[in-house]
């Protein structure tokens, strides 16, 4: 099985890639959505989380109060370490599970949608990343209409991330996604994908995508 990760700043338009990948029957895990998965109440993960941050965080009907949470590690860099730490360890838990489950199917391939993959504090085991990245005024607008966010709240938001050179420098492939138009965006990064995957040697995968 390949593991190909995708990542990227927010605004950029890491679902229009992931969106490719569905498109013709791979499987994304969505990480963000397996984060909310594994803070179920009684779930390893909160129990962990209540261990080493107190049962103050845990609301009446023990799901996990964030804004608490939040407010304990803020400001406090070892305390966001090992918050990140047990989170990240159950996340990559849950996605070898997974990814274990699709292997045993026959499956050729997984994608990873990991927005936070070049700050987690584990290691993954990928085979290809791929960052999709755009100009930071774009973003601002993306994000703004999105979120329904101020332009301060927005412009915080990105400055608070990575900008394109640092996911750039770490990638395998580079998806630049400047275009207001989604599908002429889509088909942009699907011809991108075919060469990469023809420079990679993944011939299995290069066909699904022609």
């Amino acid at each position: 099985m390949t593991v190909i990760a995708i990542t990227g700043p927010t605004g950029a338009g890491k679902s229009i890639a992931s969106g490719v990948f569905k498109s013709r029957g791979i499987p994304v895990l969505d990480l963000d959505n397996i984060y909310h998965e594994i803070l179920v109440p009684g779930s390893a993960c909160v129990k962990e989380l209540a261990g080493s941050f107190g049962e103050r965080i845990l609301r009446a009907d023990g799901t996990v109060d964030r804004t608490v949470l939040s407010s304990l590690v803020y400001g406090h860099p070892e305390q966001l370490k090992k918050l990140n730490l047990i989170t990240h360890t159950h996340i990559r838990e849950e996605v070898e599970r997974r990814v274990l489950r699709l292997s045993d199917e026959g499956v050729p391939c997984v994608v990873l949608d990991a927005p936070t993959l070049f700050d987690s504090p584990l290691s993954w085991p990928v085979d290809r990343v791929i960052s999709v990245i755009a100009d930071e005024n774009i973003r601002h607008e993306r994000i703004k209409a999105r979120d329904h966010l101020t332009d301060d709240e927005a412009l915080r938001r990105i400055r608070a991330q990575h900008g394109p050179d640092f996911y750039a420098s770490r990638s395998d492939l580079t998806f630049v996604n400047d275009g207001n138009d989604k599908q002429s965006a889509s088909e942009a990064f699907r011809q991108s994908l075919v060469r990469a995957l023809d420079e990679w040697h993944m011939n299995h995968l290069a066909e699904v995508f022609r």
